[in-house]
């Protein structure tokens, strides 16, 4: 199986949503219908589908409309266990969801392995807050034209007063500030994060 080759097929052309209609509620896969570029959408949703089917996560696209405040990062490294770690916003403050699965995010999922929460200090959602405001994460285009073979799918979903966000990125660079955004909720889990790619 050759996950990232289907992925080179994606315009260079950015697409950007809210996406908040019933219709993409239909879709029985984690994201919306019509998420992804045209030519990849089923493919690539089914691929990011099962990689948090493995790792038993809640479908966020679900949430539209809710004035909850989640945001998940997925990371689907091509030789790597897959990750997710969700940060959840509620009455008592926030919260960190991480979860690791034993297969390649490239190929095989696997299975769950190891997964923890535990409320986020204020310091950290500080830290948070200030990352996500500097990487404008609700303004991002969902797609990105960079792409390439081996390396890791780095994509975050978010509910904000009840809109779904998605950005999916494909090996964001060392600075990025989308990139940083990720790597801070990384930082809140006990996972390992080698290899960085």
């Amino acid at each position: 199986m050759l996950p990232f080759f289907a992925a080179l097929l994606l315009s260079a052309q950015a697409l950007a949503m809210p996406i908040d209609d019933a219709k993409t509620r239909s879709w029985n896969g984690h994201f919306p219908k019509g998420a992804f570029h045209e030519a990849t959408d089923d493919f690539v949703s089914a691929w990011y589908s099962k990689g948090l089917e493995a790792l038993d996560e809640p479908v966020l696209k679900d949430r539209i409309g809710r004035r909850h405040t989640t945001w998940r990062f997925l990371w689907l490294r091509t030789w790597g266990a897959p990750v997710a770690v969700r940060v959840e916003q509620d009455a008592k403050g926030w919260s960190v969801t991480w979860k690791q699965s034993d297969g390649q995010g490239g190929y095989e999922p696997g299975k769950l392995t190891s997964a923890g929460t535990r409320r986020l200090t204020p310091k950290e959602i500080e830290t948070m807050r200030a990352r996500f405001a500097a990487a404008r994460l609700t303004e991002l285009p969902t797609q990105d034209p960079a792409m390439g073979l081996d390396g890791a799918q780095w994509v975050m979903e978010g509910i904000v007063d009840g809109n779904y966000h998605l950005v999916d990125r494909w090996s964001p660079e060392e600075g990025d500030a989308y990139r940083a955004a990720c790597w801070t909720l990384l930082g809140f889990t006990p996972l390992g994060t080698t290899p960085t790619y």
